[in-house]
């Protein structure tokens, strides 16, 4: 389940299911922002598995095209729509932005946030690398982390 997922996460294209996924369950939504109501049992069960895999994920921005400004978890705050639901109204940057919305000529360009509670946005912000976005799985060949990943995804079932 864990590699469906993945596969889900990164958008890999070469998938004719991740292509299916994408039109029917995503469309055009990040995979982090899709609520785990509706759709078959294992549907559910994959979007369960979100909470658990995204320990081991790490985000790496670069151009800021693919990720979504509000949803996606790309800040250690994680997916800022749920830390700060008004975030979209009160900054003037609509909910369906991606990150390229606040990065100009490879850095960080936030337009005068003047609420308190949205100001915690833009004290910590990552590094933004060169190229375009990518995801990129942590440790993916240590056994001592698989076996966490696996303990993990266990006490979800």
């Amino acid at each position: 389940m864990c590699r469906h997922l993945w596969n889900v996460i990164q958008g890999n294209q070469s998938s004719i299911w991740v292509r299916w996924i994408a039109h029917n369950h995503l469309r055009h939504k990040s995979v982090w922002a899709v609520d785990v109501k509706g759709g078959s049992w294992g549907w559910r069960k994959l979007l369960r598995l979100r909470s658990a895999v995204l320990p081991y994920i790490d985000l790496k921005i670069g151009d800021g095209e693919s990720f979504s400004l509000w949803h996606d978890p790309w800040h250690s705050l994680g997916p800022l729509i749920q830390r700060f639901p008004c975030g979209p109204s009160r900054t003037n940057i609509p909910a369906a932005a991606t990150l390229s919305t606040v990065i100009v000529d490879g850095a960080w360009r936030w337009p005068l946030i003047t609420d308190m509670e949205c100001i915690e946005i833009i004290h910590v912000l990552p590094t933004i690398h060169n190229g375009s976005d990518s995801i990129l799985w942590r440790g993916a060949t240590s056994l001592r982390r698989l076996s966490m990943i696996y303990s993990g995804v266990r006490d979800l079932r």
